[in-house]
């Protein structure tokens, strides 16, 4: 992997205790305070991030170490802490039964959630970018990325909690990615409609897939 963590350094201010009636943004910047978006004590002890709400995952030791500056890592040592991974919610980790916060910026890498460069890491192990899966929709309209990585994760060669700041394989993230291409891409030459070839009347006909096309190639050689 060639992610430079050194990059990254600390930044003020980016741990914290999140006071309930106040949000925060990308940056660690604290806005205007909305008491309709504040989340409850309650919700916190299950495991929701303080200042977007959304519930999140539990964080191993093994990743904090790897994702954490020694002085926080230190704050945090003997607390349960969760991956945040709203998009639009500047938190990274925060604590399971209480309001404190770790701004994503913070961490040693970039957190592929909170980008939306195609730049950005989305396998952390193997160092795939986003711009690689698009590539690969633009040029063939599929990609073989998710295979690669699955294939390698299977010899053992991954180091998940180690590399990512979520703690877990990136499979869920790169097929996301993968489906979003897609998508965005819309059908394949096989399945565009084919004009007439006269162009004469603008009617549509359904072209053949490959698959098809093959199969009645092959039936006019037999006739």
């Amino acid at each position: 992997m060639r992610y430079d963590f050194s990059q990254h350094a600390s930044h003020a201010g980016g741990i914290h205790e999140a006071d309930e009636n106040t949000s925060y943004h990308p940056g660690g910047h604290a806005s205007t305070p909305h008491r309709e978006a504040s989340v409850s004590e309650s919700e916190r002890t299950l495991g929701r991030c303080p200042s977007c709400g959304a519930p999140g995952r539990k964080v191993g030791a093994e990743t904090l170490d790897a994702m954490l500056e020694p002085d926080d890592r230190a704050r945090v040592s003997e607390t349960i802490m969760r991956f945040c991974r709203t998009t639009t919610c500047a938190v990274g980790y925060f604590a399971e039964s209480d309001a404190l916060v770790i701004d994503a910026s913070r961490l040693r890498a970039e957190v592929f959630q909170k980008s939306t460069s195609p730049e950005r890491l989305v396998c952390y192990c193997f160092d795939h970018r986003v711009s690689e899966l698009l590539d690969d929709v633009a040029r063939d309209g599929d990609s073989m990325l998710p295979a690669e990585i699955a294939e390698k994760c299977r010899q053992g060669l991954d180091r998940c909690a180690q590399t990512n700041p979520q703690g877990s394989c990136c499979l869920g993230n790169v097929r996301a990615v993968l489906t979003d291409a897609r998508a965005s891409a819309g059908p394949t030459p096989d399945e565009e409609p084919a004009r007439c070839a006269s162009h004469c009347c603008g009617a549509t006909t359904s072209r053949p897939s490959r698959s098809e096309a093959s199969r009645l190639t092959a039936a006019a050689h037999d006739l």
